[in-house]
């Protein structure tokens, strides 16, 4: 036999490196529906508290927007457990990701035609909060839900919500696969929940032509 041949038995793949190729698989995907009213991550805003009689000024987001943020990633490390039971190895997914996600808002009375373009944070007589976030925003908060670690959802610090670890940072997140889009009830069919749409899938790796841009 010439020297350098290698013959049978090999050793088979260890646990390890098949969680490895799972968690880089081309064939990825990951689907979940957050419902409710999707609100966007901005930049953080000093709040003064005042703790054993002195104030002091923390910066912090908002404390409703962290509560939806803590809403999606539970809703998505659910969804993530589910998998894991069935034998999927793939999590946190290490690849880069296209995230395609659709915001969808209840139609408030102060806009009643058009998309989600309505400012202020009031609720209408119906219950319908007419505020409604820029998409880039709105993605951050999800962006923000899918890494790993944990974050602070209230003003001192005292409850923490974990991220829900479907990716490993949200820096893998390079392309928009489908959207993102926000839209109202009524223009979507079929007549969906309001709340938010998400699907990762692998991000596409071929060259982009740049005469789609000038």
């Amino acid at each position: 036999m010439p020297a350098g041949t290698l013959t049978p038995p090999f050793s088979a793949p260890t646990a390890e490196y098949l969680a490895q190729e799972a968690r880089r698989a081309p064939g990825w995907s990951f689907t979940f529906f957050v419902p409710g009213h999707p609100m966007p991550k901005g930049s953080p805003e000093p709040k003064t508290l005042v703790v054993g009689g002195k104030r002091y000024t923390k910066v912090r987001d908002k404390t409703e927007v962290m509560a939806w943020v803590a809403k999606a990633a539970g809703i998505a490390r659910q969804v993530k457990q589910r998998r894991i039971v069935q034998g999927d190895a793939s999590f946190p997914y290490e690849a880069p990701v296209a995230l395609s996600a659709l915001f969808v808002y209840r139609r408030p009375r102060t806009q009643p035609t058009g998309p989600p373009i309505v400012s202020g944070g009031r609720v209408t007589k119906e219950g319908v909060r007419s505020a409604v976030g820029d998409l880039d925003k709105l993605v951050r908060a999800i962006g923000d839900a899918l890494g790993l670690g944990t974050f602070s959802v209230d003003d001192h610090g005292k409850i923490r919500a974990s991220r829900a670890g479907v990716i490993k940072d949200d820096r893998l997140i390079t392309d928009f696969g489908d959207g993102p889009y926000k839209r109202f009830v009524d223009q979507v069919r079929p007549t969906p929940q309001p709340g938010c749409y998400v699907t990762l899938r692998p991000y596409d790796e071929e060259p982009i032509d740049l005469g789609r841009f000038v």
